[in-house]
């Protein structure tokens, strides 16, 4: 076998496998915030972390919960490394991560629910709340029954903001999920693209390989034949044997 073959066959395992390490899994959520649920937070997460490939920006989202209706309080952090933390988008060297203290009284209680908005980012020239009150993703959006479609809006909308005022690369308008079918759930399955386009980049560099490696084989048997020439004409005929 000579030695391009082997180099084909050698890279039509390896490119997948390379690929596929590429797009190593995030790590995963396994419980429910005072926000987000598990499976939405993951899918955040890894939005984020596609416009992160694009950008070379980390984002994410620190929201501080106090429910005195008895709602749940606490707080729902993550980031395009982590859906649990939002610690490794800040050691990151450029990032975005959207501060939010939401505040709900109870029922009975005079005053109303009030939310803050901050940015806390080491762009030159990064989001700010009201670029999220411009797009309609405000803090009066969170304080709605739908708080958790509201945050993944607003943390989605922070790779657009970025796009418009020239700190990085355009990254697809396609973010923004579709409205919540019910309260204070959207849909639990944000459009995962980032896994896709990892799929069909291997499925391509897969294909491309052993396409390689089948022309490599063809091109090697055409070799030995050309190598070893056409068939020798057959000889004259042996004379026949006198008769004594």
């Amino acid at each position: 076998m000579s030695r391009r073959l082997r180099l084909a066959i050698v890279l039509a395992i390896a490119i997948p496998l390379i690929a596929a390490g590429a797009a190593q899994a995030l790590p995963q959520r396994t419980s429910s915030g005072p926000v987000l649920s598990a499976g939405d937070a993951n899918d955040l997460a890894q939005t984020l972390a596609d416009a992160t490939a694009i950008q070379h920006v980390c984002y994410g989202w620190i929201v501080n919960v106090n429910d005195s209706s008895g709602g749940p309080s606490g707080t729902d952090a993550g980031s395009n490394k982590d859906p649990n933390s939002a610690d490794p988008a800040l050691s990151c060297s450029k990032y975005v991560v959207l501060r939010a203290s939401v505040d709900y009284t109870c029922d009975s209680c005079s005053s109303n629910d009030s939310a803050t908005y901050s940015i806390e980012s080491n762009l030159p020239n990064p989001p700010t709340p009201q670029d999220l009150a411009k797009l309609g993703e405000g803090t009066s959006s969170i304080l709605s029954n739908n708080n958790d479609t509201a945050l993944i809006n607003g943390v989605e909308a922070l790779p657009l903001i970025v796009t418009e005022k020239h700190e990085a690369r355009a990254v697809s308008p396609d973010l923004t999920p579709k409205p919540a079918n019910s309260p204070d759930h959207p849909t639990g399955s944000v459009s995962n693209t980032g896994k896709t386009v990892w799929t069909i980049v291997g499925a391509v560099f897969l294909a491309i390989g052993v396409l390689w490696a089948l022309l490599e084989v063809v091109r090697h048997r055409r070799r030995r034949r050309a190598s070893t020439g056409p068939p020798a004409p057959p000889g004259p005929p042996a004379p026949a044997a006198e008769a004594s």
